[in-house]
């Protein structure tokens, strides 16, 4: 299969965001409220300032338990990402200006029973991965509940910046300033009979291309720098 690819002045050719292939050694999976206090300390550490408070995560995690994703090596968790999976009033909130980073509202959190309408970016933290991990959280948005959501994300640095340029997000006008989207354009699952009830293998997927070995990220998304605005 051929993908679509973007360049960048930067980096080259680098593949689109659901392109980007997965790393052995890395595991994704959802947290669970036990592993939210180390989590936290993991961000904190690379983002002393970070606004969402624990609290905020765990009342997030409770309408959607996919919220927070924790990468492990071996028995090691060496990142974490935050996903803020937003139902149709969320993603109208966030569109208009009118999201709590720092503390969202759980009514605009898409529960188990709702469709996901957009992904917010909210946390991600992998120090010294220099992204090698990200292809793995990409396949876990393949999953069928999320593969069809638009991704938004604040980039925090000029780095993050040029990367989400890089691999097909854009800055739109809204509401919202300094927002970036990233139009879903999912690859094929070769088995399309997978069920969403388990996570995809790698058998599953169809990656393209690694992430780019120049790429190098503590934390990348703006998670809740601010409140409102």
């Amino acid at each position: 299969m051929q993908s679509r690819q973007v360049s960048s002045a930067n980096s080259g050719r680098c593949e689109l965001f659901d392109h980007i292939r997965g790393t052995s050694g890395y595991i994704v999976q959802a947290a669970g409220a036990h592993d939210v206090e180390q989590l936290v300390q993991l961000v904190k550490r690379s983002v002393p300032d970070i606004a969402a408070t624990e609290a905020a995560i765990r009342r997030t995690m409770a309408v959607n338990a996919n919220s927070v994703l924790m990468i492990r090596q071996a028995t090691t968790i060496v990142g974490v990402y935050g996903l803020l999976l937003l139902n149709v009033k969320g993603l109208e909130a966030l569109l208009c200006g009118q999201m709590d980073f720092g503390d969202p509202d759980p009514l605009m959190i898409a529960g188990p029973s709702e469709k996901v309408a957009g992904i917010y970016l909210w946390v991600a933290c992998a120090p010294g991965l220099r992204g090698a991990a990200t292809g793995n959280v990409v396949q876990w948005l393949q999953r069928r509940e999320f593969r069809s959501a638009n991704l938004f994300a604040r980039p925090a640095t000029a780095a993050g910046k040029r990367w989400m340029a890089d691999v097909g997000f854009e800055p739109i006008i809204c509401g919202q300033s300094d927002l970036w989207r990233y139009i879903r354009a999912p690859i094929m699952l070769a088995n399309e009979n997978v069920s969403s009830t388990r996570k995809p293998t790698a058998e599953d997927m169809i990656y393209d291309t690694p992430f780019p070995d120049s790429f190098e990220y503590d934390f990348w998304f703006a998670d809740g720098r601010s409140s409102v605005g």
